[in-house]
C-alpha cells in the first residue's frame, strides 16, 4: 500500500513535466538538498558525511558534463550550470579532492529527468541506483543580489503618510484582476517565494527567512501581515521591498516613499456642515448654524459668513457653533459661503457653499373692507395652532386672543390692523440623541441582549499587558465586530489604533461576499434604547461618527467603503457619498470624523440610522475598520423660528362714498369736486335735513364744533341727476392739512387757492386752470382794497399784508367772481 502511495504521488508530481530538452543559459543554478535521511522511502543517506565531494552529471543533449555541487547552505548544493541543453542528470558522490570523473565513485543517483519548467530548479528527493525511490524537483529560494535579473519591468511606487513609518506595513502578492483574492497560486508547489527588502536595490535583505531554502512542499500565502517599516529618516529617503517568486509573471517590486498628502492630522478640519434656522420675518435675517471637527487647534477657531464672524477659544472636536443676523435672501437660488481657520495656522481653513435661505416667513398682508353692522373672520392661511402662536392689534400683543378670530364686528368707520405670528417648535438644544455611542457600555452582554449590528457580536475585550490576538479565538470568522480598547491587541494583524476618547471602540472585522450586501455593520433605533432618537419637521440634522483604517498600509487595496442611512415612515434615505477608507486620510490609522446633514421633511416618531459598509468584495482582507462615538443631533438652533405671519388691515365703512368730505377749517367742511361730477348738494347733520345748506361748502360759523359727537354728511346730484350719499365726518381730532384741503378744493370754475393762512408778508398761491385772465384783488374784511393784479398764468404768487389779521383774497373772471378768506398770522 505504501508503495502505491509514493507511485501516484510520483506521477502527480511529475504529470505537469514536459519531457523535453531545457535550455540552460550561463550563471543558471541547480540546487539540490544533500541531506536525503529526512525521506521516507528507500536510498536514505546524508550525502554530505564522510567529507564528501559531489558533482552534477549531465547527459542527454549537449554532450556529457560533470559540474561541481558547491555547498551554499547547511546541506544545499547549488551547480553552476554552463549554457547548453540537457535532458537527464545524475548526482555522484565522490571522495574528497576527487575530480570531476566517473573514477572512485562512491555513490551515485538513478538517471533523473530534468523538467523542462524553469521555475523547477531543485531536487528535493533523489534516489539512490538500484535502490529504487521517487525523484522531487522543487524549488529553492535565492538569496537575492542583483535585483535586476529577478524583478519585472514595473515599479510599484506608493507614497505613504510619514507617521506610519515605524509601525505595522502588511506585505502581500499582487491582488488579481478582479481583486477577489491576492494571486498565491493556490493548489500549486510550483511558485516558491521570499520577500526581501532594500534602501538602494543593491543590497538585500531576508525579511521571511526563506531566501537560501528548498521549499519542502505545500502551499503558504506569502503574506508579511507583522512587517515593522523602519522610522525616518531613511538613508535614501525611500525603501523597497521584493517579492521574489520562481514564476516570474508573479514577481512584486514596490516602494515606498513617506511624502503621501492628507496625512497631517495637526489642526486639518475633517469635517465642517451647516444648517440654516430661525428665519426671521421682521427683519429677514437667518442664523447659521453648525459642527465642525478637526485635529490639534492652533489658536482661536473663527468661522466667519458674509461679513459676521464667532470665535470659539480652546474649541474642542466636533465643535458647535451659531451666526445669527444674517441676511436672508429676496429671492431663491442666491448662494453664499462660510468659512472656518484657526488663527494658529493660516493654511487650516475650510469652507462650506450653501444656499441661502428665503424669508419665505416673511409678511402676509391681506386688506378686508367691511361695512357697519356686518362682522369679519380671521383665519390666517396654513396656521396650525397647535404651535405657539401670537396675535396683535395695531402693534399690541394681545395674550388673551388665541386660535382663528371670528365675528368681528365694527361699528364706526376706522382701519384696523391685525397681526397673527406663529413659531416653528423650539429645534432642540443640539443634544446627542445616540445612547452609548462611544461603546463605554460597561456590561458587554449589553451588546447581545440589545443588537446594534447586523454582524456577529464577538464580545468586549481588554487590552493585555502584552498584545494578545483574540481574533484567534474566532478561528478566522469574519462578519463580526468586537468592543476593544486597541485593534492591534485584538488581532496583530491590525494597526495600533486605540480609542478616539474613552475607553473603548467597535472593531469590524467587515463583511464579505454577496450574502452580506446592505448588512447594517451599525445600527441604531428609537427603541427601546434610543427613546430621543425622533425626526421633527424642518429641522437639520447632523449624521456623525468617528472612522479608522485599522489595517495597516498594505491591505489598503480592499479598504472598507461606509454609507450612511436613514429609515423612517416607511422610506430609506441614504445620506451622503459613501465614504472611501483607501483615501489618502486614512492612511494614517487615525481618527477622522466623517458626517452628513439631514433635513426632515416630516414628523417620525420611528427613526433607525445605520452605518452600511458597501464593500463585500470576497477578498477576505484589508476591508476592516473601526468606529466611535457616534452621534444624531438637530444642528439648528436653540432660538425659534417665526413659521408663518400674516397682516389683515380691516376698514370698516358706511355704506356710502367714502373719501369725498373733508375738513377745511375749524368750522368749514367741504366736498371734494375736482373731477366736476356733481352738480348741486345737500348738507345733513345727525342725518338731519340742513335747510338751505346746499353749497359744497358747509360753514357753520360761530357754531362751537370741537369735540363734539355731531355727524355731517352730503348728499351730491351727479351730472347726470342721480344723487350719491357722501360718507359722515365729525369736527373731532385735527383738520385735514390746510395745503391738502386748499389744492382738492377745485372751483367749479376751475381756480384753487393755497394756503390759506399764512405768515405776516407771506404768498398765498393763486391756480386758475381755464385760459384767459383773471383780476385778484386783497381786501380788508369792511372791503377796504390792499392790492390788486391780474392773472395771467397757471401758478400766481400773491403777497400778503405785513400786519396780521383777516383778509379776503377776490378772484374775478368776467361774470364769475370767487371769494377766499386769508388768515395772516
Amino acid at each position: 500500500m505504501k508503495i502505491v502511495k509514493h507511485v501516484i504521488f510520483a506521477i502527480l508530481c511529475l504529470l505537469p513535466i514536459a519531457m523535453m530538452a531545457r535550455q540552460f543559459n550561463a550563471g543558471d543554478k541547480i540546487y539540490v538538498n544533500a541531506d536525503q535521511t529526512v525521506q521516507d522511502d528507500k536510498g536514505k543517506l546524508d550525502w554530505t558525511i564522510d567529507n564528501a565531494k559531489l558533482f552534477l552529471y549531465l547527459f542527454d543533449g549537449s554532450g556529457e558534463k560533470f559540474v561541481e555541487l558547491v555547498k551554499k547552505d547547511g546541506k544545499t548544493y547549488m551547480a553552476t550550470m554552463t549554457a547548453g541543453t540537457w535532458n537527464k542528470c545524475i548526482v555522484v558522490r565522490k571522495p574528497a579532492g576527487s575530480a570531476g570523473n566517473w573514477s572512485g565513485v562512491w555513490t551515485q543517483t538513478s538517471d533523473l529527468d530534468i523538467p523542462s519548467d524553469a521555475v523547477l530548479n531543485a531536487i528535493r528527493k533523489m534516489p539512490i541506483k538500484n535502490e529504487g525511490g521517487d525523484t522531487y524537483w522543487t524549488h529553492f529560494v535565492p538569496e537575492v543580489e542583483n535585483v535586476g535579473k529577478y524583478v519585472p519591468a514595473t515599479e510599484e511606487a506608493f507614497s505613504i503618510c510619514a507617521n506610519a513609518f515605524g509601525g505595522p506595513y502588511a506585505l502581500h502578492p499582487k491582488l488579481t484582476a478582479d481583486k477577489s483574492k491576492y494571486d498565491r497560486d493556490e493548489g500549486s508547489n510550483i511558485s516558491w517565494r521570499a520577500w526581501f527588502m532594500s534602501y538602494d536595490k543593491v543590497t538585500w535583505t531576508s525579511l521571511d527567512g526563506y531566501a537560501g531554502t528548498i521549499h519542502d512542499g505545500g502551499t503558504l500565502n506569502n503574506d508579511i501581515a507583522n512587517n515593522i517599516l523602519p522610522s525616518l529618516p531613511l538613508p535614501s529617503g525611500e525603501i523597497y521591498y521584493f517579492l521574489y517568486s520562481a514564476n516570474p509573471s508573479r514577481r512584486r517590486l514596490i516602494k515606498l516613499t513617506p511624502d503621501a498628502t492628507g496625512c497631517d492630522l495637526d489642526c486639518t478640519i475633517t469635517s465642517f456642515e451647516v444648517a440654516c434656522s430661525a428665519v426671521n420675518a421682521n427683519d429677514t435675517t437667518y442664523t447659521l448654524d453648525g459642527m465642525i471637527a478637526f485635529g490639534e487647534p492652533k489658536g482661536d477657531l473663527v468661522i466667519t459668513c458674509d461679513g459676521q464672524s464667532t470665535t470659539i477659544q480652546s474649541a474642542k472636536s466636533p465643535q458647535t457653533f451659531s451666526i445669527s443676523g444674517l441676511r436672508a435672501a429676496i429671492s431663491s437660488g442666491k448662494t453664499t459661503t462660510a468659512v472656518a481657520k484657526f488663527t494658529g495656522n493660516a493654511g487650516c481653513t475650510k469652507s462650506k457653499t450653501f444656499t441661502i435661505p428665503n424669508a419665505t416667513q416673511g409678511i402676509v398682508i391681506t386688506h378686508i373692507d367691511v361695512p357697519f353692522g356686518q362682522t369679519v373672520s380671521l383665519n390666517p392661511s396654513g396656521a396650525n395652532y397647535s404651535n405657539e402662536h401670537k396675535w396683535y392689534i395695531d402693534g399690541v400683543e394681545q395674550p388673551g386672543m388665541t386660535g382663528p378670530q371670528t365675528s368681528i364686528a365694527f361699528d364706526e368707520p376706522n382701519t384696523t390692523r391685525y397681526m397673527y405670528r406663529e413659531f416653528n417648535p423650539p429645534a432642540g438644544d443640539m443634544k446627542d440623541m445616540m445612547k452609548n455611542g462611544g461603546y463605554e457600555e460597561a456590561n458587554g452582554e449589553t451588546y447581545k441582549t440589545s443588537p446594534i449590528s447586523e454582524y456577529d457580536y464577538w464580545g468586549k475585550y481588554d487590552n493585555a499587558s502584552t498584545p494578545t490576538d483574540y481574533y484567534a479565538t474566532h478561528e478566522g470568522a469574519s462578519n463580526g465586530f468586537a468592543v476593544v480598547q486597541n485593534a492591534n491587541n485584538f488581532a496583530g494583524t491590525y494597526a495600533k489604533v486605540a480609542p478616539r476618547e474613552g475607553s473603548y471602540f467597535a472593531l469590524f472585522d467587515a463583511a464579505s461576499g454577496n450574502t452580506m450586501a446592505g448588512k447594517k455593520a451599525w445600527y441604531a433605533t428609537t427603541t427601546p434604547n434610543n427613546p430621543d432618537l425622533k425626526l421633527q419637521k424642518g429641522t437639520t440634522y447632523l449624521f456623525s461618527f468617528w472612522a479608522a483604517n485599522i489595517n495597516n498600509y498594505g491591505e489598503m487595496d480592499n479598504a472598507a467603503k461606509l454609507q450612511f442611512q436613514i429609515e423612517y415612515n416607511g422610506k430609506t434615505q441614504k445620506l451622503g457619498e459613501p465614504l472611501d477608507l483607501n483615501k489618502a486620510e486614512f492612511r494614517n490609522n487615525r481618527w477622522h470624523q466623517c458626517s452628513s446633514t439631514f433635513y426632515a421633511d416630516a414628523d417620525a416618531t420611528s427613526v433607525t440610522i445605520s452605518v452600511v459598509n458597501l464593500n463585500t468584495n470576497s477578498l477576505n482582507i484589508g476591508n476592516d475598520f473601526a468606529l466611535d462615538d457616534i452621534q444624531f443631533r438637530a444642528v439648528s438652533s436653540v432660538s425659534r423660528a417665526v413659521r408663518l405671519q400674516q397682516v389683515f388691515e380691516v376698514r370698516s365703512y358706511n355704506p356710502c362714498t367714502d373719501g369725498r368730505i373733508f375738513r377745511k377749517w375749524d368750522n368749514v367742511l367741504f366736498v371734494n369736486n375736482g373731477d366736476s361730477i356733481y352738480v348741486a348738494y345737500q348738507w345733513y347733520k345727525n342725518d338731519q335735513l340742513m335747510k338751505g345748506e346746499t353749497l359744497q361748502r358747509l360753514y357753520t360759523g360761530s357754531t362751537p364744533m370741537a369735540d363734539t359727537p355731531d355727524l355731517y354728511h352730503c348728499v351730491a346730484t351727479r351730472k347726470d341727476g342721480t344723487e350719491e350719499k357722501l360718507c359722515a365726518n365729525t369736527f373731532n381730532g385735527f383738520p385735514e392739512s390746510r395745503v391738502r384741503a386748499a389744492v382738492e378744493d377745485i372751483l367749479s370754475d376751475g381756480v384753487a387757492v393755497w394756503p390759506t393762512q399764512v405768515a405776516a408778508g407771506g404768498n398765498v398761491t393763486v391756480r386758475k386752470t381755464f385760459a384767459g385772465a383773471m383780476q385778484a384783488t386783497v381786501l380788508t374784511l369792511t372791503g377796504q382794497m390792499i392790492s390788486t393784479c391780474e392773472i395771467r398764468g397757471e401758478h400766481t404768487m400773491i403777497a400778503m399784508p405785513q400786519t396780521s389779521g383777516l383778509y379776503l383774497l377776490r378772484l374775478q373772471s368776467g361774470q364769475n367772481q370767487q371769494i377766499v378768506k386769508i388768515n395772516v398770522n
